[in-house]
């Protein structure tokens, strides 16, 4: 089975429809490549697919629960406010999950894992920004005492 039918996923992302449009381009090319072999084109067709079907319905699923709970949260807010400044400021380096998933020919799996890079990079960020912090304060302290 391909097409939306086929991708069993909460709503919450709009994406069946286009992943059953990526199905039927991707299995076209994958019949023209082996020559009509049906039983090989679907294994391979399988295999390709798994973990972007995988990647979509996680994604899905994570935007039902970020707009049933963390939009009134400041942090929501916040890490909104920091996707869309480092997207104006570095468009081909930087791009929020919502528009790489809608709005690009990425992978579905490519666009979580983009989204975890950010993460990492938004972390590692803060934590930096906590311990110079920290240091700065504690030379202060010393100062005056």
């Amino acid at each position: 089975m391909i097409g939306d039918a086929a991708h069993v996923m909460v709503p919450f992302f709009g994406q069946g429809l286009n992943a059953g449009f990526e199905d039927v381009t991707i299995l076209n090319e994958i019949l023209n490549s082996c020559e009509d072999d049906i039983p090989k084109a679907l294994e391979t067709f399988t295999e390709r697919r798994r973990n972007d079907c995988h990647a979509i319905s996680d994604l899905s699923l994570y935007n039902y629960v970020e707009l049933r709970d963390l939009t009134t949260r400041p942090s929501f807010h916040l890490r909104k406010f920091i996707d869309d400044s480092l997207f104006r400021l570095f468009p081909s380096y930087w791009l929020p999950l919502y528009q790489s998933v809608s709005f690009t020919n990425l992978s579905y799996e490519k666009c979580a894992r983009n989204r975890r890079r950010q993460d990492t990079v938004i972390l590692a960020t803060a934590l930096t920004i906590l311990v110079v912090a920290g240091e700065l304060f504690a030379r202060f302290v010393m100062f005056l005492c």
